[in-house]
């Protein structure tokens, strides 16, 4: 295979998606090819960029936020990398809180899904997804922290993981309060704030 012999498959993480390849495309590998994420991969000599369209800030966050967070169960270079960076660099962009917060509810359906995956990689990057979330609507996503906590807590067996779910469960207790400490004890019996 083209792989095997090119020196620098070896630092590969994610599979490469074949363009030419007649497969059944996910939800955010399609909307990607058919142009409607509307930014591009910046390949740089040392690491990778996100290129926007538009400008962060100023765009509707409403579907494409939420395809971002589907994304992030892809398993497949570039799919992986756009929509890990493209949901990082939405949710901490200038006026994120009021865009991504009446969301909420759909961002947590969505990402519960890629926590329930067996894919360690799409699991961590659910957790990641859900600190920056989290982050970003801090107590509005305390009313969801229950489901959540459930599928975090089932992994937490995930041989070299605990450290990013107890990290999570300390970024969700922190931004969401005393109510969202409280539910984390109710899931979590053994948290307990550092």
């Amino acid at each position: 295979s083209s792989e095997s012999i090119r020196p620098s498959a070896k630092f590969d993480r994610n599979k490469a998606d074949d363009p030419f390849a007649k497969k059944k495309l996910t939800n955010f590998a399609y909307v990607y090819k058919c142009g409607r994420i509307p930014c591009r991969i910046n390949h740089g000599s040392v690491s990778h960029k996100l290129q926007w369209d538009i400008e962060p800030c100023n765009l509707d966050y409403d579907p494409l936020l939420l395809q971002m967070a589907e994304g992030l169960a892809e398993c497949q270079h570039p799919y992986v990398f756009i929509a890990s960076r493209g949901f990082k660099e939405l949710l901490e962009a200038k006026g994120s809180h009021e865009k991504a917060t009446p969301l909420t509810k759909k961002l947590v359906f969505i990402l519960r899904q890629s926590l329930k995956s067996r894919n360690p990689d799409v699991f961590a990057r659910a957790l990641d997804g859900l600190q920056l979330l989290s982050t970003c609507v801090g107590p509005a996503l305390d009313s969801h922290l229950s489901a959540l906590l459930v599928q975090v807590n089932r992994k937490s067996l995930f041989k070299g993981l605990e450290t990013k779910i107890n990290e999570t469960i300390e970024i969700l207790a922190e931004n969401g309060g005393d109510r969202a400490v409280k539910i984390i004890k109710t899931k979590v019996p053994t948290f307990s704030m550092c």
